[in-house]
């Protein structure tokens, strides 16, 4: 059915998005495979994986600005990014508690 589809796409999406080290390659290829499935399946069914990428976008400028005070204010660039990660190893992660699935462990 289409519902246990897109829960089982949202629940692979999650575990997709956590991983720490493809994280910015994932949201680049589930943001695409996102806008094929709203078109199939209806944006209201999606919304919660709409809203997790969303998060995934704010936790990046987050820690940037978090770790690069100066760019307050300002779009930061690919390279402010990069810069960013270099600086500390803090990172934090925005999770909607009302949209991600819910983890045992």
């Amino acid at each position: 059915s289409k519902e246990l589809l897109v829960s089982e796409y949202r629940t692979l999406l999650a575990g997709r998005l956590l991983d720490r080290e493809g994280r910015e390659r994932h949201a680049d290829r589930e943001l695409r495979t996102l806008e094929l499935l709203k078109i199939r399946f209806g944006e209201e069914n999606l919304l919660q994986c709409e809203v997790m990428l969303k998060d995934l976008g704010d936790s990046k400028r987050v820690n940037t600005n978090i770790k690069n005070p100066s760019l307050r204010g300002r779009v930061a660039t690919q390279q402010d990014h990069d810069q960013a990660a270099l600086l500390q190893p803090l990172e934090c992660t925005i999770i909607s508690d009302l949209f991600w699935p819910t983890f045992e462990g």
